[in-house]
């Protein structure tokens, strides 16, 4: 999640700016070569990258100062998910970035998960309110568990140039035994028992504007719900953090690890829930890891819309994630 247009570095405002020496031949076929592991690896299938190039460009939009050369690896894979898979809205992503030494620069491998709760939801409803008084399954959201892994090279003109990617669904057995990233992938529990929460005034920080849609509409019954999407709630966290900093509209992204990495290194997860239970809501935390060790610092931003205007708030929490006794 590196790199930024010299005009920006040249104002001295960057915090970190990436190598702009080009790899060499050896060095970068080397990078092709641990990319393409990457994503063929855990069941995953390689998915043409043009794929991913294309999807990214038709979500762009204009009105934004922020160009499609900014927009980070994770954003790309939740715009991807989103934009090639089922349309759900009873959802849990799981998002780990790491990144790699590789030649000059670096390479940031991004694995996103996205859990189908419907399912689940539509039990917790029968169980509560009885099945003569529950709309069709279908209503709260049918289809398959799906998992992308993305590749990206930094360049000197593009924060992260995806250089290969993979798509698996996810078995049913396997998302039953996975945990996102303490609690059950299927649980109904949200982030809110998971740490003691610190309210905190929502950073001005994160109001950036996109140049993909910050929010989208969709019908819930007969109601239309408008929701943050996904790629701007990690946006934003991001930009809470500092690994993103707004310079007149435009990202610059901060060189999130010690440049000596010659391993994957995990730097932070992202969880987002949507739509857990009977309200409308989207709740996303980051979880900031120390040289690979288990997040102890965390970031959290829910969002819910009142009167079609998206309202959000910010919290912190420090120490790891611990799941509810009740989980």
């Amino acid at each position: 999640m590196t790199g930024i247009r010299s005009a920006a570095a040249t104002a001295g405002i960057i915090c970190a700016v990436f190598a702009a020496a080009e790899p060499s031949q050896a060095q970068q076929n080397t990078a092709d070569s641990a990319a393409a592991a990457y994503v063929s690896a855990d069941g995953f299938s390689p998915v043409d990258i043009r794929e991913i190039a294309n999807t990214v460009a038709g979500k762009s939009q204009s009105g934004s100062a922020m160009t499609v050369n900014e927009i980070s690896a994770m954003e790309k894979a939740l715009l991807t998910l989103d934009a090639r898979e089922a349309t759900l809205s009873r959802v849990r992503y799981i998002l780990t970035y790491k990144v790699q030494q590789a030649g000059a620069g670096q390479l940031a491998f991004v694995d996103l998960q996205r859990f189908n709760l419907g399912p689940a939801v539509f039990a917790d409803a029968v169980s509560s309110y009885g099945a003569e008084n529950v709309d069709d399954p279908a209503v709260f959201g049918v289809g398959p568990h799906v998992a992308w892994r993305l590749v990206s090279q930094e360049t000197a003109d593009t924060a992260a140039l995806v250089i290969a990617a993979g798509r698996k669904e996810i078995p049913e057995t396997e998302a039953a035994t996975a945990t996102c990233p303490v609690l059950s992938c299927l649980s109904l529990n949200g982030l809110e028992g998971q740490a003691q929460w610190a309210e905190q005034p929502l950073p001005k920080t994160i109001g950036l504007a996109p140049p993909y849609p910050a929010t989208f509409t969709y019908k819930d019954g007969k109601d239309a719900i408008k929701e943050p999407s996904p790629a701007y709630q990690a946006l934003q966290l991001a930009l809470a953090t500092g690994y993103a900093k707004s310079y007149r509209g435009s990202v610059l992204w901060k060189t999130p690890q010690p440049a000596d990495a010659q391993q994957p290194v995990t730097i932070f997860t992202v969880v987002i829930d949507r739509n857990l239970g009977q309200d409308i809501m989207s709740d996303a935390a980051i979880g900031l890891h120390d040289a690979g060790q288990p997040a102890q610092r965390w970031l959290r931003i829910g969002s819910a819309t009142a009167d079609d205007k998206l309202v959000q708030t910010f919290s912190t929490a420090q120490g790891h994630l611990t799941a509810p006794a009740r989980d």
